[in-house]
């Protein structure tokens, strides 16, 4: 293609000169980098960072909140700079062009931003270069890539009209040969369509403007060479997450990012910057927004040894608010400015590597006392919690949310995680029992239950266990996005090899004579979902007998080699027999050592290619069930047993213990307590999968703000402004002197009112009929806990989709209009639940008291009345043992 003027493409090492505009200095004359794009970019920077300054070109600690350690902008930054220069990388990960948006009106060109050209940071178009690198989050079938270019450009005419005159655009790498996407042809030609595209918008940039230069960096021909002659450049594995090139399923790690950065810094040398470049000079610049000191302008190549920080969270997409924290304060509802075609679809969270872990138990042996043990524990964990924490508020103070008519920013509300040794411990005593572990996860948003955190600590675990991934509630979602799931979740893990199975734990008995709609449910499963539970158990157990591939070389070792689980199971026998539950007393811990069958409990992640010092087979079969709070889990089992064996509580942190139960005389299921896993989720998104107990969170505005994003509330609520009470206006009779009259208050009911979360609970309130005793006022309260607690128990239906499915409905948000209203056992309210859920405006300070608590009837006055919710028709005993959620 032949190129315009001044528009100058390189990459891959070959370098392309031309002549430049006339305001580019060359890349020595370089002084203020700006940097605008998603996770291949960032380095936790914004505009309430601290600022640039020579000891600390980025802002942030060097190299910034990145994945995998140092990415190309801290290399051309620091390592392959040829002239000191600040940069402002206002990049957000898992950001799309809307997001870049963001980052430029809402961030560079804030009140804190360098937009305005502050004392900070004094830029001009003669020592500034201004980086876009985007796309890879937009490449999407149902989108057009057109479109999308067309928002792109008109983003850099936003810079342009700041004054910005040398862009710098870099296309997408080959995405579609990272380990997520395993070679696939549609986002391949997605790639390319996207990369001939934006070179072409970046030729029709430059020719409208001559002022400017405009240079198109190909990443895609530099990944495409490392890729297909790695050898060459030192790399051994190009294929699996955590090798060499890619450090998860979709990152490159930090040595790609040097070969980037490097080939990158020879393709700007190459440019030669016009005769007009600037000359170094001292200027006014400041090491915080609060005062000025006068230094001078970057000119030397900066040196000596950097320090290395490690990863943390960023930000997550904007766009896509089921995995990015809101802003708390503005809660004005807009439920009819939705995503495409009206149909929130779940984030793919490969992109959400965050740099979070699961404690894992440190190493023990037999002699060690109890108090050694819990010593050592407590230990780890103490400084698990504090680089956890650290983590987190790292990543929301990467997030400051603005007030509403204010440039005063504050930090939003924290995401929750396990914080209870005694919990974790019950999850390292199940993993340490089990050959298979059977993770649990909801159907309405599998990758919230899934995060990195659990993922990497499954894998980390020595011997290696099998792993069924099953997808809970099934019956809510339907069998098309269940299966649409299934798929991703397939694609996610590893292809064929993972097992991923869809289960649902009731079924309809009787309607009950004279009690109306109500209807009544009893553990069940059904016997096809049964067998493929059969099936891939079955499955998972044959490759636990299989030998691994280095004992499979090794003919020394394939003589010693034994298994370490049962070896014959009557499968058959699922669903036949007695089943009747264990107790758990031989598996409780004594003396520090955990008594009755050791033999199944591996020593400190010992090897799994060597066989034990004594081959003693194990006498069952063990399975643990894991998974967050409220996933399914007590209702599996009982489903499991065909009767009530377990019972369920929707509050978690109410069992303390691991259980154990016998499915057939053979296998034995070990059920784990339900625990939050650190993940950076918004809370809102955490309350709405019921992971977080409602009565225990002040922020229901906050929730409901969050739910009117993404379902259309005041329809499922049937609210409308018309239900808020409209102060009249009385006549004001008084004579006044001239100069004296008030100001004339206006007509409340001629005022538009604003649409506010507050104000769809108070409509609600009204219309229910729930008054504050004292003042008579509508306890708003009261009404967004009904209104979150329908919604998280499965009374308003409700699922995500994953990407690249295409939903049979829109308009509606995630709410399933068409599908019937369900809950599970493990939402069902025990008298203490509906105590502590009888939430009013009287917890809040006031003299106001709330009526009598309400009933689980009264608050389902919603418009999916095809059915009531199962919960009040399961017969549970008042005496069973507590389950494990």
């Amino acid at each position: 293609m032949k190129l315009s003027r001044v528009f100058v493409a390189g990459g891959l090492f070959q370098l392309a000169a031309a002549a430049t505009g006339p305001n580019w200095p060359g890349f020595k004359g370089l002084r203020y980098f700006f940097a605008f794009g998603d996770s291949y970019t960032t380095v936790g920077f914004n505009s309430w960072s601290p600022v640039p300054t020579d000891a600390n070109p980025l802002g942030v600690t060097y190299p910034g909140s990145t994945w995998g350690g140092v990415n190309w902008v801290g290399y051309l930054t620091v390592q392959f700079n040829t002239s000191k220069f600040w940069t402002y990388d206002y990049a957000v990960s898992g950001n799309q062009v809307a997001g870049v948006g963001n980052q430029i009106n809402q961030d560079f060109l804030s009140s804190q931003g360098a937009g305005k050209k502050p004392a900070y940071a004094p830029w001009t178009a003669k020592d500034s270069l201004f980086s876009t690198f985007i796309g890879i989050n937009d490449l999407n079938a149902r989108v057009s890539v057109a479109n999308t270019i067309s928002t792109l450009f008109g983003l850099q005419e936003t810079l342009y009209n700041t004054g910005a005159r040398n862009f710098l655009l870099i296309n997408v790498p080959p995405t579609n040969r990272a380990p997520f996407s395993n070679n696939d042809a549609t986002l391949a030609s997605l790639v390319s369509s996207w990369n001939t595209q934006l070179k072409a918008a970046g030729e029709a940039f430059q020719a409208k403007h001559s002022d400017v230069a405009v240079f198109y960096y190909d990443s895609w021909s530099l990944f495409t060479k490392l890729l297909n002659s790695p050898a060459q450049y030192g790399f051994t594995d190009i294929t699996t997450a955590g090798g060499d090139f890619w450090v998860d399923t979709i990152h490159p790690t930090t040595k790609v990012h040097q070969y980037m950065a490097e080939d990158l810094a020879k393709f700007l040398s190459s440019q030669a910057g016009s005769t007009t470049n600037p000359t170094t000079t001292t200027t006014t610049t400041t090491t915080s927004r609060a005062s000025t000191t006068t230094t001078s302008a970057p000119a030397s190549t900066a040196t000596g040894t950097v320090p290395r920080w490690g990863q943390c969270g960023v930000d997550l997409p904007p766009a896509l608010p089921e995995l990015r924290a809101l802003i708390l304060i503005n809660t004005t509802v807009n439920v009819y400015e939705r995503d495409v075609g009206g149909k929130i679809i779940c984030y793919d969270n490969v992109s959400l590597y965050q740099g979070l872990t699961c404690p894992r138990r440190p190493k023990w042996r037999y002699e060690m006392t109890k108090k050694e043990v819990e010593k050592n524990e407590e230990g780890l964990f103490a400084k698990w919690v504090a680089q956890t924490d650290e983590t987190i508020n790292t990543w929301r103070q990467a997030n400051l949310v603005q007030l509403q008519g204010s440039s005063e920013t504050i930090l939003p509300a924290p995401t929750y995680y396990e914080r209870n040794v005694e919990v974790w411990r019950q999850l390292w005593r199940v993993c340490e029992l089990s050959s298979i572990l059977m993770l649990l996860l909801d159907a309405r948003c599998p990758p919230l239950h899934y995060p990195p955190s659990l993922d990497a600590y499954i894998k980390s675990l020595r011997p290696a266990r099998q792993v069924i991934i099953v997808l809970t509630k099934m019956d809510i979602v339907g069998e098309e996005c269940a299966a649409a799931w299934s798929t991703w979740l397939k694609n996610r893990y590893g292809g064929d090899s993972v097992q991923v199975i869809g289960v649902q734990s009731y079924e309809l008995v009787s309607y009950g004579e004279g009690q109306g709609s109500r209807v009544k449910y009893q553990p069940h499963m059904p016997a096809k979902l049964r067998d493929d539970l059969r099936e891939a158990l079955k499955i998972a157990h044959t490759a636990l007998l299989d030998p691994p591939l280095k004992v499979r070389e090794d003919p020394e070792k394939m003589t010693d080699w034994r298994p370490a689980v049962r070896t014959q199971v009557d499968w058959e026998a699922i669903g036949k027999s007695e089943n009747k539950p264990i107790s758990p007393a031989n598996y409780e811990e004594e003396g520090g050592e955990l008594s009755g069958d050791t033999n199944s409990v591996p020593l400190n992640d010992t090897n799994e290619d060597m066989p034990p010092k004594e081959y003693l087979e194990d006498k069952f079969l063990t399975v643990g069930l894991i998974g967050q709070p409220n996933v399914g889990k007590s209702s599996l089992l009982n489903a499991l047993f065909g009767e009530h064996k377990v019972k369920a509580s929707r509050t978690p942190g109410k069992t303390k213990h691991f259980q154990t139960l016998f499915l057939t005389p053979e296998i034995r299921l070990v059920d784990c307590p339900g625990l939050v896993l650190p993940a950076l989720v918004p809370m809102e998104l955490q309350v709405l999968s019921n992971v977080l107990p409602i009565a225990q969170i002040p922020a229901l505005p906050a929730c409901i703000r969050y739910v009117g994003d993404i379902m259309p509330i005041e329809d499922i609520f049937g609210v409308d402004k018309s239900m808020l009470e409209v102060e009249e206006v009385v006549e004001d009779k008084r004579t006044w002197r001239e100069g004296t009259r008030p100001a004339v208050k206006p007509d409340p009911s001629a005022e538009k009112h604003k649409w506010t979360a507050l104000q769809v609970m108070t409509a609600y309130a009204s219309k229910r009929g729930w008054m504050t005793a004292k003042a008579g006022r509508p306890d708003s309260m009261r009404a967004g806990n009904a209104m979150m607690r329908s919604i998280v128990e499965g009374r308003v239906p409700w699922a995500f989709w994953p990407p690249g499915s295409e939903p049979p409905q829109s308009g509606w948000g995630i709410w399933l209009q068409n599908e019937l209203v369900h809950q599970d056992e493990d939402d069902l309210p025990s008298s203490e639940d509906e105590k502590e859920d009888q939430v009013s405006e009287q917890d809040l300070p006031s003299d106001d008291e709330s009526l009598a608590g309400t009933s689980e009837e009264e608050e389902e006055d919603l418009v999916t009345k095809t059915t009531i919710g199962r919960f009040a028709a399961l017969d549970v005993a008042s005496d069973e043992d507590e389950g494990s959620e």
